[in-house]
């Protein structure tokens, strides 16, 4: 894996830091990484398009395109999910991509092919790569803005991204087959994609929790009338039939908390108040899925 170039990118860091700066930094914070796995004479086809499942939002697509590299036009095929948002991956044929921007001599080539050959690659099976980025809100949701404790987290964000073995269809990516399964999301999961799956960078682990928010915040207004109007809808109001607009947040709960004295039976129906609550403001559970992702073809190879 990338792991080995982890300390060294630290390293690298600080001694930038120190150029710049002419001091040590008091912070450096991560406002992106990329992660990746590379399997070994597997294929994707175009088929492939139509069983995978994210919670990435968007359209699925997938096409194969002619690109022009240094005077050479290439066939070049490949997904890209979710490219507008805060998690997104690729999937390529990595010796493919590389064969397109460089020529056989080139220094970069021989250097990515003598690590794939290390890794043991024969040198004519194709190679997949899957990389998934990470970025904006969701380097705070997954609390890795740290550079120095990313070594701890970079393998339960891979789990969140592609899920585990264990538990395969908890994640925000992943590969099923086609079967006569109604959904997607209930189809079994496509071999090749387990053995993304198994990839580990230092440790294994569970998968990591993305604490997801609402951005901003609910004005108080918005949320107190939100709230009474869920409870109203389960007869929990009884004796607050005179509310206005104008009354204040303390008037409101006053009101409120004499209305739930004036009730013996609020209490036995107070769970049911808390989940409707909890269903219209808290965030997402990672275990539900969203609407299936963006997936379209990579267009141009990738930098590496």
């Amino acid at each position: 894996m990338r792991l080995p170039y982890l300390p060294g990118a630290r390293e690298l860091v600080e001694k930038l830091v120190r150029f710049f700066l002419l001091h040590p930094a008091k912070e450096i914070r991560v406002r992106r990484f990329d992660l990746c796995a590379d399997v070994a004479a597997i294929d994707f086809q175009r088929d492939d398009a139509d069983a995978f499942v994210t919670k990435a939002r968007g359209e699925v697509s997938f096409g194969v395109h002619e690109a022009t590299v240094k005077g050479r036009k290439l066939e070049l095929t490949g997904f890209a999910i979710g490219q507008k948002g805060d998690i997104s991956a690729r999937i390529y044929d990595k010796p493919r991509e590389l064969r397109a921007k460089y020529a056989e001599d080139h220094q970069k080539l021989r250097r990515e092919f003598a690590r794939l050959h290390r890794a043991g690659w024969n040198g004519h099976e194709s190679v997949w790569r899957l990389e998934c980025q990470v970025r904006g809100d969701a380097i705070k949701q997954f609390k890795a803005r740290d550079l120095w404790e990313l070594d701890d987290l970079i393998d339960g964000v891979w789990a969140y991204c592609v899920g585990k073995p264990d538990n395969p269809k908890n994640s925000w990516l992943r590969l099923g087959v086609l079967d006569k399964a109604t959904r997607r999301e209930r189809c079994p999961l496509d071999p090749r994609w387990r053995l993304f799956q198994e990839a580990v960078f230092t440790t294994p682990s569970r998968p990591a929790v993305r604490e997801r928010g609402r951005s901003g915040g609910v004005p108080v207004a918005s949320a107190l009338g939100a709230v009474l109007s869920c409870l109203g809808a389960h007869g929990a109001l009884g004796g607050l039939d005179d509310l206005s607009a104008g009354d204040t947040l303390t008037e409101c709960l006053s009101r409120f908390e004499k209305a739930v004295a004036a009730e013996p039976e609020f209490e036995e129906r107070f769970p049911v108040q808390v989940e409707s609550v909890a269903k219209k403001f808290s965030h997402v559970p990672d275990g539900e899925e969203e609407e299936p992702g963006e997936i379209e073809a990579a267009r141009e190879p990738s930098n590496g």
